[in-house]
């Protein structure tokens, strides 16, 4: 529910003209809760999860009540969002020379958790959801495709259910990437539920919050058991109850500790408040701005499953993205292009280069793609044209009475 202004007078300033609160949804709504949390860890002198003085047991607490709000069977806590894509992975088998399909516009921990497990990266296009685009996946598909990787990205549930069909169609895994969209959902089923699994992201800007940490959701028993191996240096410790099915293999150390778990477990009780809070802040603000002339808004393909933690615009040409940045910001309102509006293989050109040439220097084959300009064209070209807007549950009427005014003064300013 949206606050009035005398709720949160102490964290943020409803004024017009003023500085909007930063874009740290989870955060902003860190309380007494949590600090009790950690305090009970701490005095019971146990701050890892399998054994000490008195282990509360709250890392096991929380993968419990994430599975049951995700929908899943299974949920395993780890330390960051990256260490969740990588166990996600290792889960679905991923390994050396596997090739992931991945959309060219998202977060570097995409590709790193791929080449991570010796894995190789291959972008495609997304579409106006600013998600993978279903019909540009086939053509990336080769004999060594193993995966694709669906990222959910700024609150809006990828269509899912449609690549779910073209990774059916040629035996392929898929693992949703839901760090910046957690309590999301698409038609009724929460994201991180529609694919072989789901990793999410608790780092400190993502909708709930530990600070750092993530989590890894499936409801495939033996997915879950290489990923809980992979996530311990190989152990099955009795705490997560499996009866070993598949091999034994080494893993790495991706253990989330019970202080973390602690802040996450009170942040997941704020979810569906905080997610409700937002929806209802963009609603508000759509409503002030719905008859600007030429206003485009990100396509979703489920409305109602949208977190609402973004307000996105397609302008119509690069140029006018520019003039409208300039004007929101002269409004103060924060904004961005999506990753300053380049590709991951733009951005992270550098990387890619080095990962390249180390490849060749060990003789491995030949990959089909340059991760050059021109990969994804219209990826590129839709990237240049978004102007994104970070909304966060602290907002108050007169915030979004403040920001719909502002909005509509920059457009006209910059698309006028």
């Amino acid at each position: 529910m949206i606050k009035s202004a005398a709720v949160v007078e102490e964290q943020v300033e409803a004024v017009a003209g003023a500085p909007l609160p930063g874009p740290w949804p989870g955060a902003w709504m860190i309380g007494a809760e949590e600090v009790q949390a950690v305090m009970e860890v701490m005095k019971a002198q146990s701050p890892f999860r399998h054994y000490g003085p008195h282990v509360l047991g709250k890392a096991r607490e929380f993968e419990k009540a994430f599975a049951e709000r995700m929908d899943t069977r299974y949920a395993l806590g780890v330390t960051s969002g990256t260490a969740a894509l990588i166990v996600g992975l290792a889960g679905l088998e991923v390994g050396p020379e596997d090739e992931v399909i991945m959309p060219a516009y998202t977060w570097v921990s995409c590709p790193s958790a791929v080449v991570a497990l010796g894995g190789v990266p291959v972008m495609a296009e997304v579409d106006e959801s600013l998600s993978l685009d279903p019909e540009d996946i086939e053509r990336r598909i080769t004999p060594r495709t193993k995966a694709i990787m669906v990222v959910h990205v700024g609150g809006v549930a990828a269509d899912t259910d449609r690549i779910m069909a073209v990774a059916r169609r040629h035996g392929l895994r898929v693992l949703e990437d839901c760090a910046q969209s957690c309590g999301a959902s698409l038609r009724g089923k929460p994201i991180g539920s529609v694919g072989d699994a789901g990793a999410f992201s608790l780092q400190l800007n993502k909708i709930i919050t530990s600070g750092e940490g993530g989590a890894v959701a499936t409801s495939d028993a033996l997915i879950y058991e290489r990923a809980v191996r992979y996530h311990d240096l190989g152990f099955l410790r009795s705490q997560f109850d499996i009866q070993a099915q598949g091999k034994a293999f080494f893993g790495n150390n991706y253990r989330m500790t019970e202080l973390t778990a602690a802040v996450a477990l009170v942040q997941l009780g704020r979810l569906d408040g905080v997610v409700g809070t937002l929806r209802e802040i963009r609603s508000g603000i759509i409503a002030r701005i719905a008859d600007l002339p030429g206003l485009v808004l990100r396509q979703a393909p489920d409305p109602a499953g949208d977190a609402a933690v973004t307000l996105t615009f397609l302008a119509p040409a690069p140029q006018a993205a520019d003039r409208l940045v300039a004007a929101l910001g002269a409004e103060h309102i924060a904004c961005d292009r999506p990753y300053g509006g380049r590709t991951l293989y733009e951005n992270w050109a550098d990387c890619f280069q080095t990962w390249l040439a180390a490849r060749r220097a060990c003789g491995a084959r030949a990959l089909g793609q340059s991760y050059a300009p021109g990969l994804c064209p219209r990826t590129e070209a839709l990237l240049k044209r978004t102007v994104c807007i970070s909304l966060v549950p602290v907002l108050t009427r007169e915030h979004v009475a403040s920001i719909g005014d502002r909005i509509r003064r920059a457009w006209h300013k910059g698309l006028g």
